[in-house]
């Protein structure tokens, strides 16, 4: 009988280890990801003695960047908590994704309803949200292109 309760204890215990090691991952990914976002707004405002064109064309691309990192915390954030509040779990990360979930689950709740009555739409897993827009590449200088308009806008959240 000591044997028994003595494998079920070291299983319990393993458990309770996976059960954090999970949690820590999950929260590292998600701060990873944050890192990143400030990492990017960095590299867009460090670039000096370059020319204006160049410049705004090297802080659009990081803005893109810093903004896709964005919505890939989020992506992981739109995935994971559900899972974690079905098992009553509430991670200390998670209160602050938690409006941008909500949000992120009633638009793919509206995208399913919009399928389901016929309505001809493109679905885009993971991708609502995302603001970019590519720069033409047969554009060799910017006579008649708005630079400024390339330039997409980080929100501070």
């Amino acid at each position: 009988m000591h044997v028994e309760w003595t494998k079920a204890r070291a299983r319990m215990m393993r458990w309770q280890e996976e059960y954090a090691i999970i949690q820590e991952e999950m929260r590292r990914v998600v701060m990873w990801f944050e890192w990143k976002v400030e990492w990017w707004v960095q590299q867009a405002a460090c670039q000096e003695n370059t020319k204006p064109d160049i410049l705004r064309g090297v802080s659009a691309y990081a803005y893109k960047q810093a903004d896709l990192m964005w919505h890939m915390a989020i992506c992981c954030a739109l995935d994971w908590l559900p899972t974690l509040a079905n098992k009553k779990i509430q991670p200390l990360w998670g209160a602050k994704y938690a409006t941008e979930v909500a949000t992120q689950q009633k638009k793919r709740a509206k995208t399913k309803e919009n399928i389901a009555q016929g309505d001809d739409i493109e679905v885009l897993d993971h991708d609502d949200g995302l603001d970019i827009e590519e720069m033409p590449s047969d554009i060799e200088d910017d006579e008649g292109v708005d630079l400024e308009a390339l330039v997409f806008d980080f929100d501070d959240d």
